[in-house]
């Protein structure tokens, strides 16, 4: 059964993440992270436009299903240890 508490922490998580990870490349490799843009956006200007927002949504996705297991995993091992 999904627990909706862990399951909105889960996307709130992720999308904090996803920005932290933004960041974190703009301050530590800077010019390596525009080449990406610059990729994305000539992705975006052609028939392939698609394709930058499906990686950022499956990423996003990715990123916060995992925090969402380490939950349930978490509160597995509580229950088992606990009772």
């Amino acid at each position: 059964m999904v627990n909706p508490k862990q399951f909105k922490l889960s996307f709130f998580l992720g999308a904090i993440l996803c920005i932290l990870k933004v960041i974190v490349s703009l301050l530590g490799n800077y010019s390596a992270t525009l080449k990406i843009f610059s990729i994305g956006i000539m992705l975006i200007q052609t028939k392939y436009w698609f394709v930058p927002l499906l990686l950022i949504i499956l990423f996003y996705l990715f990123v916060s299903l995992l925090f969402y297991l380490l939950f349930r995993l978490i509160n597995l091992g509580v229950r088992f240890f606990l009772n």
